[in-house]
């Protein structure tokens, strides 16, 4: 026997081994051309089998599965807003807000007399409306609640925080199932954004390499997760620093749509600072105007096929003496095509392919602040330089843009101010927009 993730490609060379994340026991094997799966699920009795007749596209298969054992599931959490009266979905002190959601339908028959109660143990905030009843709903059929909106009144709480939301699931009064959801009061100047609808991203657990560097690093941010909480331009322009994950596969993702460019356009032209990563999102729209105007970065080669090396540029703000593998080691090994880019414009290279001209990052400061790298900081192979990487990037989104070229001495200054106390609001941003320092002459 053995413990660790089982995927699907893999040979395991065992009669059974067992996932300590899903929780199941499983046997994977086969030659080219043809693939077995087994899952079994000892303490719930349920098992999966599947054999293909290719090798496919081993992220459709965990796909396939996954539809499977939507038998054994019930209601799902599928869309998450905060309705509240400044329509700005930060949740303030002594402010009550509704909380819009949708429930999907994950059985594979029609649910009958469906009941989510909402509760939560947090004495921040109190659950004023928490009962929605769902009379019938067919299979993958998704209930909102818009006409009885679950609603909180928020405390007189100070700083910012995360709580935690309880859903309980009920069928003709018989509990079926339950879920968390973390929302947060108060605001902060980072916001994380999971916009990766792949189950790879699931599996591979990306997010959690962001939030945990971030954590180390003692650092508060706002997560939001796309496919529940789609974003708007007032909400993303209310913080100093946007760090977006998105386009992990190739395949079935809708990568940085036409919207998502605008709203990132827009938030930069308003001199906010983005650090963006995504192995495929170059392979799609690489040559948009989004990334050579604005991120000043030209799309080259889809995949990056050498050693899976990178290091940083020297005497670069960022990659000086940063040098680190994109495979193994505590990563998530998720990249399987990193891209190759060159800088555009006033983009400076940040990082390459070790021994090698190949671009892998550029960065961009002139009004507003970018970073894009066509490779995600969860496949580096050690929690130390994905904890450096993130904490540069943020000290150099701190550091205010003074028109003259990084080698002269500026001091560092944040680029917005917080103040404190607003009798109308928790607190508000002022920006300071291209102020100009210039040396004794």
């Amino acid at each position: 026997m053995a413990t660790g993730h089982i995927l699907p490609n893999e040979n395991l060379g065992l009669l059974m081994a067992y996932d300590p994340y899903f929780q199941v026991w499983g046997h994977t094997g086969g030659l080219s051309g043809l693939k077995t799966m087994v899952f079994y699920q000892k303490e719930e009795k349920w098992g999966i089998s599947l054999l293909t007749n290719g090798d496919g596209y081993l992220w459709d298969i965990a796909y396939i599965l996954e539809q499977y054992a939507r038998e054994f599931s019930a209601l799902s959490l599928s869309m998450f807003t905060i309705d509240d009266d400044n329509n700005n979905e930060i949740i303030e002190p002594n402010e009550e807000v509704g909380l819009l959601m949708g429930f999907r339908n994950s059985y594979q028959r029609g649910l009958e007399n469906g009941k989510v109660i909402l509760r939560c143990a947090d004495e921040s905030v109190i659950v004023i409306d928490s009962v929605f009843t769902i009379s019938t709903l067919n299979p993958d059929e998704i209930a909102v609640n818009e006409n009885n909106p679950f609603k909180i009144l928020a405390s007189d709480f100070s700083g910012f925080h995360q709580i935690i939301l309880h859903l309980d699931y009920y069928e003709d009064d018989v509990w079926i199932g339950k879920e968390q959801y973390p929302i947060y009061l108060g605001a902060t100047p980072i916001l994380l954004i999971d916009d990766e609808e792949h189950p790879q991203r699931n599996i591979s657990m990306s997010m959690e390499y962001y939030k945990e560097a971030l954590v180390t690093l003692d650092t508060a941010f706002y997560f939001r997760n796309m496919t529940l909480s789609p974003i708007n331009r007032n909400f993303i322009n209310q913080f100093q620093k946007v760090i977006w994950f998105t386009g992990i596969s190739n395949q079935h993702s809708n990568i940085l749509p036409d919207g998502e460019q605008a709203i990132l356009a827009q938030y930069l032209k308003q001199g906010g600072q983005l650090f963006l990563s995504s192995q495929n999102a170059g392979d799609y729209c690489g040559n948009t105007g989004f990334f050579t105007d604005y991120l000043k970065v030209k799309h080259i080669q889809d995949t990056w096929s050498g050693l899976a090396n990178v290091t940083g540029e020297v005497n670069d703000t960022i990659g000086n003496n940063l040098q680190f593998y994109i495979a193994g080691g505590t990563g998530n090994n998720s990249s399987y095509s990193p891209s190759i880019v060159e800088a555009v414009g006033e983009g400076i290279p940040v990082f390459k392919y070790t021994n090698t001209t190949n671009v892998c990052g550029v960065r961009y400061a002139e009004g507003y602040k970018s970073l894009f790298i066509p490779f995600g900081p969860e496949a580096i192979n050690n929690a130390d330089d994905r904890k450096e990487l993130l904490n540069r990037t943020l000290i150099w989104f701190d550091d205010i843009y003074t028109g003259l070229p990084e080698n002269q001495i500026y001091p560092g200054f944040p680029n917005k101010l917080n103040i404190f106390p607003n009798p109308a609001n928790g607190h508000i941003f002022l920006k300071i927009s291209e102020i100009l320092l210039f040396p004794d002459t």
